[in-house]
């Protein structure tokens, strides 16, 4: 795995300098630069504190390259307005489930997986009217 690619390319999706990141991991902005250029590898402790500062989990983070290339090579250009938007809605949910107690972030889960049930709700749902757009 490329440590330096999969972070860059993370970090320029959540639009933030390595000064940024470095200030909400809680790192260095030399140790950020070394493990952007592959100078050095990052612990497994600043592995997830790079991860949490960019809202993401570690699996999220190691993948970053394979899943923009998935974007390049799968259905088309990554549209990178949609993909914009997409990080805001995570990092509203993140926001708004940092704001809720135990309970409530049970019962939050609950909710998102009951949403997932139902296929008009789904990723993969198409509507009829779609499939006959060319």
């Amino acid at each position: 795995m490329d440590y330096g690619k999969n972070l860059k390319i993370a970090r320029s999706w959540a639009e933030i300098t390595q000064a940024e990141l470095a200030q909400k991991a809680g790192i260095a902005v030399i140790t950020v630069r070394q493990y952007e250029s592959g100078k050095r590898k990052p612990s497994a402790k600043n592995w997830r504190l790079i991860a949490n500062a960019l809202h993401l989990t570690v699996e999220e983070l190691d993948n970053a390259e394979d899943m923009l290339l998935r974007g390049i090579e799968g259905i088309g250009e990554i549209d990178l307005e949609a993909a914009k938007y997409a990080r805001e809605d995570k990092r509203e949910l993140l926001r708004l489930y940092s704001l809720l107690n135990y309970r409530g972030q049970q019962v939050a889960i609950d909710r998102l997986q009951e949403l997932t049930e139902i296929s008009r709700y789904r990723a993969d749902y198409v509507q009829n009217d779609e499939l006959t757009k060319e």
